[in-house]
């Protein structure tokens, strides 16, 4: 079976080490096997190991003569957010940053405020994105940023706690 894998033509199939891999012809530039993913082995021959969406592709194509990548049907690759979807995610994780920015500062301010309300509607809003919308890079790097934050504010409460214990034990040593 020939394969033509992103453009690169006579390329053939072949297991290397138990693994499904595709082998590029003689004679092809560096640079594009390079940009396409493949690796030269110590024979020289260069190869690309087959992603899983690959080889199902590759399975499931029975035995043609010709198999073409990348699979025309959007099926075996991996779902991209439409556009109308990232601006609500855009708008989803813009919300729950002011909310939760918003919180904190009305928290830092005075602290009988209605800003212990906000910092969790935040963190809601970005669970909310996240589950809505999985491929949203910023709201992924904002729920790590407040999983990071939620963290930081737990060892500060622990050191406060062990501080004031100190101070207790200290005190009361005094006696």
């Amino acid at each position: 079976m020939k394969i033509t894998y992103f453009g690169i033509k006579n390329c053939e199939y072949e297991q290397i080490d138990n693994r499904p891999a595709i082998i590029a012809p003689a004679r092809v530039s560096e640079v594009l096997l390079k940009s396409n993913g493949f690796i030269q082995l110590v024979d020289g021959r260069w190869c690309h190991f087959m992603a899983d969406y690959e080889i199902k592709y590759f399975n499931e194509s029975g035995q043609a003569d010709t198999l073409e990548f990348p699979p025309t049907p959007s099926e075996y690759q991996s779902p991209e957010p439409e556009p109308q979807d990232q601006k609500k995610a855009d708008i989803l994780t813009i919300i729950s940053v002011i909310s939760a920015a918003a919180g904190l500062t009305f928290r830092f301010i005075d602290k009988e405020s209605f800003g212990f309300i906000l910092v969790p509607v935040g963190v809601v809003l970005i669970i909310i994105t996240r589950i809505l919308y999985p491929y949203h890079k910023p709201s992924k790097v904002i729920a790590w940023i407040y999983a990071a934050l939620a963290i930081l504010y737990i060892i500060m409460l622990m050191m406060a706690f062990f501080l004031v214990m100190h101070a207790i034990e200290t005190a009361c040593d005094s006696l």
